[in-house]
């Protein structure tokens, strides 16, 4: 009876099991085609996770867009998009929608706006919330744009939204650009347009995720018209996030965009809407903001010239003018392309915009004995990347100045008073300018050849408790200068500036008599000096003090935790860190332990880290020199560089052990012979220069 009854509990036991194991969702496929308005799957509201990414908070399950053209030229743009919140933390990003459209002279128009929540109820049933009309909102942006906002009803975790409009515009300018990549993953994402032969644009692909489908098929508008029908789908688009050290998401992002070349009506001669390079330098010199701001202004002409009066030398003139201009003028903090005032108004008001102040430098300098002196038409890190094969003048926001000193061409920014000369702002450090100039109107690199340099020396000593006194001396040079120099003078005092500046990570660093040496001239490095007590900075234990040789200059974590990257690093400017320690070990202790003098590499010359460690008596003198070469790394070498930091970060972990020695065998050797030094290097698949 026994054994009769086994088969039957285990299959009892084994139906138990399954039902006491909660049911998962499973993940969802990609579609092959958009959403249905209104028609949410129950597999879709049942979706509590996204497996191919913890981290996303929503999910982008269908994205729909189309452009329809007229004959005419008008357009009318329709978008519907559905969503599913996974958490909270979706509501801000994805549960208030923003609609912005351009509304001069009523150019574009935005309407057919519905939107709704679909959620489960208690008993498993699909409920659906409509937003209400009077939740919509419209707002001016500025003169030329509007918004409309509102935020999707009822929302909560495990939610599907889905909201849908139509922006109509009147001219062919304005085909919308469409982007397949978001902060968050995206399942499917299609865009299509019929665009008719009349109308010729330039089609921009960016991004590295493939396109699903890409179709071009030729169609007729109408007996006498022909056109042409794209499409273009991507599907399980990955989300793009921000990560360390990278310039603008914007630049690495899936996306398309059209940009009008001409307009070709049947017979008649095509109209060149783009133009080109040389057509675009003649109406930009002739800009009343830009080109035509330069010269001719009476305040501008004679400041220039009592600036250089009695100064014979091209290049000292240069210097005298370019520190007038920074001392003279405060930047608003506003990057433009165009100066909006006067420039003797913006000379008399004593401040602007960049392209206000870098244009009234381009003037004064324009006075003085040098052979060239030129608005850069740049765009900022956070704009985007310049594309010097089109002619698209949106892809400019900012304003340098090239100028000619004998053979050496220098570009300047007059918009920081802490900046040395020819050193560019972060900002500006985007690949390439367009040169503004009459006869020699040209793309110019724009250089990354000043190194960001921090030097540190501390001399002190190591108590028993784990408290190190130390004096220390900070240097800094190169790019370090203006954040520096701008630091202190927004400081509150000169401790306040030690301990954020020095000692930032050292939320109980002791600092006492602080004296900061800024020079007159700005090119010269600053230095700071201070005692400084780190109450417990060695840890202890028992008859052992375990003490962290890298006082000051350690990363303490791997900025680069991902262990993929589709798009470049981008340090800004090489960076060099150097470190000398001298510290005096408590009486009775010895060296017991000590991280091996080692150097290892990035690539060819990409990097370097090289660490020494020597103990003589009860003194330790730890040297620690980083160095980065290459300021923007490529995604074929971000293996190695992800190795190089890891190594860095495990290397700075590595302690020194002192052991009490106070009860131990005095004639007994102490363990603080140098090892031989060792080298390594970081396993790398291509330099990325």
């Amino acid at each position: 009876m026994y054994r009769s009854i086994r088969p039957i509990l285990a299959v009892l036991l084994l139906i138990l099991a399954v039902h006491a194991v909660p049911t998962e969702a499973q993940p969802i496929d990609p579609p092959d085609e958009p959403a249905e308005w209104g028609e949410v799957s129950m597999e879709e509201l049942e979706m509590d996770h996204y497996p191919a990414d913890s981290n996303a908070t929503a999910v982008v399950l269908s994205d729909y867009g189309k452009t329809s053209f007229r004959p005419n030229g008008r357009l009318s743009f329709e978008r519907h998009r559905r969503i599913k919140i996974l958490s909270e933390e979706a509501y801000d990003d994805w549960g208030t929608v923003e609609i912005t459209y351009y509304d001069e002279d009523r150019t574009e128009r935005a309407d057919n706006i519905e939107a709704h929540t679909v959620v489960l109820n208690a008993q498993g049933e699909q409920e659906t919330y409509e937003l209400d009309e009077d939740n919509i909102f419209e707002e001016d942006i500025d003169d030329t744009h509007q918004r409309i906002t509102f935020t999707l009803p009822n929302l909560q975790p495990g939610a599907v939204i889905e909201y849908a409009y139509r922006i109509r515009s009147y001219q062919p300018h304005f085909l919308r650009s469409w982007t397949f990549q978001t902060t968050e993953p995206t399942l499917y994402s299609e865009y299509e347009t019929r665009i008719p032969q009349i109308f010729d644009y330039a089609i921009l692909s960016q991004g590295s995720h493939p396109y699903d489908v890409q179709e071009r098929d030729e169609t007729n508008f109408s007996p006498q018209l022909r056109g042409t029908d794209y499409r273009w789908v991507m599907k399980e688009v990955p989300a793009l996030r921000a990560e360390p050290y990278m310039t603008t998401l914007e630049n690495y992002r899936a996306k398309i965009r059209f940009q009008l070349q001409s307009v070709n009506l049947p017979n008649r001669r095509s109209t060149s809407v783009m133009g080109s390079w040389e057509e675009l330098t003649e109406d930009l010199l002739d800009h009343d903001k830009l080109g035509d701001q330069i010269g001719d202004h009476r305040s501008v002409r004679n400041a220039a010239r009592d600036v250089i009066d009695g100064i014979e030398a091209p290049a000292d003139q240069v210097r005298a003018i370019y520190n007038h201009v920074v001392d003279a003028m405060s930047w608003n903090d506003t990057a433009t392309l165009y100066a909006q005032s006067d420039l003797d108004d913006v000379l008399e008001r004593g401040s602007g915009s960049s392209a206000e102040i870098n244009l009234l430098l381009v003037s004064m300098l324009q006075e003085a004995d040098v052979d060239m002196a030129a608005p850069v038409l740049t765009s900022t890190r956070s704009h985007g990347k310049t594309m010097p094969l089109y002619p698209f003048l949106s892809q400019f926001n900012d304003v340098l100045v090239a100028v000619s000193m004998g053979e050496q061409t220098l570009l300047l920014d007059a918009t920081n008073p802490h900046r040395p000369m020819g050193m560019l702002p972060l900002r500006a450090l985007n690949d390439s300018g367009y040169l503004l100039h009459e006869d020699n109107a040209q793309w110019v690199q724009i250089p990354r050849n000043v190194m960001r340099q921090h030097m540190f020396f501390a001399q002190g000593t190591l108590r028993p408790n784990g408290t190190v006194d130390a004096n220390v001396r900070a240097t800094y040079s190169g790019a370090s200068i203006a954040s520096h120099r701008s630091e202190y003078a927004q400081a509150d005092d000169d401790t306040s500036f030690v301990k954020e500046a020095v000692f930032d990570h050292y939320d109980d660093a002791e600092i006492s008599d602080p004296t900061i040496e800024i020079p007159d001239v700005r090119s010269e490095a600053i230095t700071v000096d201070a005692g400084v007590t780190l109450p417990g900075y060695a840890r202890t234990a028992a008859d052992f003090i375990y003490l962290n040789p890298v006082l000051l200059g350690r990363w303490g974590e791997n900025p680069f935790q991902r262990p993929e990257r589709t798009y470049p690093v981008d340090f800004g400017y090489p960076i060099q860190i150097q470190q000398t320690l001298s510290l005096q070990l408590p009486e009775g202790y010895a060296v017991e332990e000590r991280p091996q003098n080692a150097q290892i590499q990035f690539g060819d010359d990409g990097g370097t880290y090289t660490r020494l460690v020597q103990a003589q008596g009860n003194r330790l003198t730890v040297r620690m020199v980083y160095t980065l070469r290459q300021p923007v790394v490529g995604p074929t070498s971000y293996e190695g560089l992800r190795e190089f930091f890891a190594r860095i970060v495990d290397m700075e972990a590595e302690p020194v052990v002192l052991r009490s020695v106070a009860d131990s065998d005095p004639d007994a050797a102490p363990s603080n012979v140098a090892p031989e030094a060792s080298s390594a290097s970081a396993p790398e698949s291509e330099t990325g220069r």
